[in-house]
């Protein structure tokens, strides 16, 4: 949710509610810790950043719910195809909602997209060293499915630009 949110320029307000004793629950718990093993890792991404030209792609984007108050609903699941994006600098951070299954494919970094100005230059998953293979054809970038994917479902990835 936290991705989603930042890539379309929000913030993400987090209620910790306490039981009467005043203790947390531990659903409460889980969901900080997994936020506090995340965010050192993927939050270059996050902090200091800027939403990219579109906030994301997949899915969950497609035939999207009319809301209340004439913006959309956005609860369905999110799934490996579905990407966010944020941007810092030169850089573009591209998220995988769900972690992913096969080849992670980005209809929006193609050679022939009109979202970009020139060629990727590389492609490294935030927090590993391991070095991925990728191409850019002319109607996606395909990053090969990374050999040892984290814990968390959502992925980061951080594409740098020539």
């Amino acid at each position: 949710m936290l991705v989603d949110i930042v890539s379309k320029n929000g913030n993400l307000l987090l209620n910790v509610v306490q039981t009467p004793e005043g203790d947390l629950e531990q659903d409460v718990l889980d969901i900080l810790e997994e936020i506090a093993k995340w965010t050192p890792v993927n939050g270059e991404g996050i902090y200091g950043t800027r939403p990219w030209k579109v906030y994301g792609e997949g899915p969950s984007i497609n035939n999207q719910e009319k809301g209340r108050f004439g913006g959309v609903k956005d609860v369905r699941p999110y799934m490996s195809t579905d990407i966010r994006f944020t941007t810092k600098d030169n850089d573009l951070f591209a998220y995988c909602m769900d972690s992913p299954t096969d080849d992670i494919r980005i209809s929006s970094l193609g050679r022939n997209s009109n979202l970009i100005d020139s060629k990727v230059k590389s492609v490294k998953m935030l927090g590993s060293d391991e070095k991925l293979k990728w191409k850019q054809e002319p109607d996606a970038l395909i990053i090969h499915k990374p050999a040892k994917l984290p814990d968390w479902k959502v992925i980061g990835f951080q594409v740098s630009f020539r």
